[in-house]
């Protein structure tokens, strides 16, 4: 595993600030990945990456950006 400077652990759980990462082994059976989301405001957006099998050229990232009625991004 290697993580950022700006990441922390406490008991399993990591916490991530700006724009720390975490890269994981790749696992051998099926996991569920779960996450919290903690923005300063309201218009913050974040992302994350899966790569893909031992390719590390090959990843999938997926960004959110806020969104409501007004602002409706396409």
């Amino acid at each position: 595993m290697e993580k950022s400077t700006e990441t922390s652990e406490s008991n399993g759980k990591y916490s991530l600030n700006n724009n720390s990462y975490i890269l994981f082994n790749r696992l051998n059976t099926h996991n569920k990945i779960s996450f919290t989301v903690k923005t300063a405001s309201n218009a913050d957006k974040f992302g994350f990456s899966l790569v893909r099998g031992t390719d590390s050229q090959k990843y999938y990232s997926m960004i959110i950006n806020p969104e409501d009625n007004n602002n409706k991004r396409k």
